[in-house]
């Protein structure tokens, strides 16, 4: 769990292998407001072509990601 204060965000860790970096990071809104033992919800908009969009329509429920949070005020 991590706590958070409504506006912040998230960096995800968006991996690459095909790209000539393979490992970059984007932000996200958090798109629900804070309860303990309740997870996080993203606000995200997938580009068509996008980096993060390939990687996350890829994504399965079961897949852990990497991502460093929160930040902003």
């Amino acid at each position: 769990k991590v706590p958070f204060k409504e506006g912040q965000f998230i960096s995800l860790q968006v991996q690459d292998p095909d790209a000539m970096e393979p490992t970059v990071w984007r932000a996200y809104s958090l798109a629900n407001a804070y309860e303990k033992d309740r997870p996080f919800e993203l606000c995200v908009k997938l580009q068509p072509n996008g980096r993060a969009a390939k990687y996350i329509r890829n994504l399965k429920p079961e897949d852990s990601v990497c991502f460093r949070a929160a930040y902003g005020d």
